[in-house]
């Protein structure tokens, strides 16, 4: 089976398109991730496919520039938007397109003109109900939001153009049941971890039972976590 994957970086879809390579199927991983980091993780060279040429000065921009909010919402959205544009040239006569949410919408409607089967990866709930939880912590902006509407968009009209949407969890899958998205368009898929791509570090600390890795962020639920280390340590 010939399978298309279209990230903006490595994601779990790195290790996606690894082990179904492994498995025998013909696979093309396109992301601006460096060559050498996709290959630490055991991506292949050969289905490696880089973008990163094409949107080098919005990656730049984001990652060095001083940028206020409102820029930097603007260089987000334009570096998400040309990436989605580069992955539409793809033109791969493939079965399968695998998609990450809010990155993939042109590119989405391209694959479904090729033929291909159609399937949108995404990591966190429903994004309205995830901009609802957002909205309400404190420090969310006043009279805003905390989600910026031209994601919202891009979401929900992934979700639409999605024959199947890939999700981790039963706590993402209820955000989508919650708001009339039939079961038999969700695939429940919880990701999996390699012990041994981690190591423990010295510290002063006692041992505990539970580990996070990860972004540390509110949608994680990192402040809990943080609440019940602190109680354990007392």
């Amino acid at each position: 089976m010939k399978i298309t994957i279209a990230c903006p970086g490595r994601f779990h879809v790195g290790d996606l398109a690894r082990e179904l390579d492994a498995l025998g199927h013909d696979v093309h991983f396109h992301s601006i991730s460096p060559g050498a980091k996709l290959s630490a993780i055991g991506v292949p060279r050969r289905i490696q496919r880089s973008h990163l040429g094409r949107v080098l000065p919005w990656v730049l921009l984001q990652r060095y520039g001083r940028l206020g909010q409102a820029m930097s919402d603007r260089v987000a959205r334009r570096l998400l938007e040309s990436l989605d544009c580069a992955y539409v040239q793809v033109h791969e006569k493939e079965d399968v397109f695998i998609g990450m949410s809010g990155l993939c919408v042109k590119s989405l409607k391209a694959a479904k003109r090729r033929g291909a089967k159609v399937i949108l990866e995404r990591g966190s709930r429903h994004i309205l109900s995830q901009r609802e939880i957002l909205d309400r912590l404190p420090g969310a902006a006043a009279g805003g939001s905390s989600v910026p509407d031209w994601i919202v968009d891009r979401e929900l009209e992934g979700y639409e153009l999605a024959d199947v949407i890939s999700i981790p969890s039963r706590h993402v899958e209820e955000s989508f049941l919650e708001r009339g998205f039939s079961r038999e368009k969700l695939f429940r898929n919880p990701y999996g971890v390699d012990l041994q791509a981690f190591s423990a570090v010295p510290n002063s600390l006692r041992e505990f039972d539970v580990v996070m890795t990860g972004t540390w962020s509110h949608q994680k639920g990192c402040g809990v976590l943080a609440e019940a280390v602190l109680k354990r340590l007392k």
